[in-house]
């Protein structure tokens, strides 16, 4: 992970979680984890770091992960929004636009 990421202090973090004001096409973030998902992975370092991880290797020199971008639109309703966030990147890919989804659910306790 990038060390930049690594030097974020608790409470540089607990500032950026209080002073969520991130909203969404439909509606405004509803909780304190949903900020912190979406002011953490709407970050272009964290974005791309996280992507580099997750896809597949053979993909990666075909995506422009610089010029991404992040939509605003959500496909979690608004009933499921206490429980899930999501996330939709736009990365160039060849001649068109590959969307990555990312769908992010809160938990309070473990389920095991």
């Amino acid at each position: 992970m990038d060390e930049r990421l690594l030097a974020m202090s608790v409470s540089q973090t607990a500032e950026m979680i209080s002073g969520c004001g991130y909203t969404r096409s439909m509606t405004t973030t509803p909780t304190p984890h949903d900020c912190f998902f979406r002011e953490n992975f709407a970050r272009p370092v964290i974005a791309r770091d996280f992507l580099r991880h997750h896809l597949p290797a053979a993909l990666l020199p075909e995506l422009d992960l610089e010029r991404m971008s992040i939509s605003p639109d959500t496909f979690v309703t608004e009933a499921l929004r206490k429980v899930y966030s999501d996330l939709i990147y736009q990365i160039p890919y060849r001649d068109t636009q590959l969307l990555v989804y990312l769908l992010f659910e809160h938990k309070s306790r473990s389920e095991h």
